[in-house]
């Protein structure tokens, strides 16, 4: 049986590329879910200018924090390149170690 956090998850997913796709629907360059047993990973290339950067980043950060009922299992990378804005979400029960040093654990 899958757990409450993986069923979550996939919604999740869903909503968000539904939300990225209503208010950006000119800037999504690809979009790209990959769904495991344990994570979902879902990668989003937005093209944007260095001057929406910020703006645009945060608000997408403050979505995805407000929306997910667990954030603790959330975990959210982006960068900004050359006009191009890589959002990469992973979620799942094994998302919080995925990133932590041996030390940590």
């Amino acid at each position: 049986m899958e757990s409450l956090v993986n069923i979550e998850c996939r919604k999740f997913a869903n909503q968000f590329q539904n939300w990225i796709y209503a208010f950006y629907p000119k800037g999504v360059y690809y979009n790209l879910v990959l769904d495991s047993d344990s994570l979902i990973e879902v990668k989003i290339r937005m093209t944007i200018s260095k001057e929406q950067f910020v703006k645009r980043a945060s608000s997408i950060i403050k979505y995805i924090a407000k929306t997910f009922k667990y954030p603790q299992y959330i975990h959210v990378n982006y960068k900004y390149t050359r006009n191009l804005l890589d959002i990469t979400v992973i979620c799942g029960e094994n998302s919080q170690n995925i990133y932590s040093s041996e030390s940590e654990k």
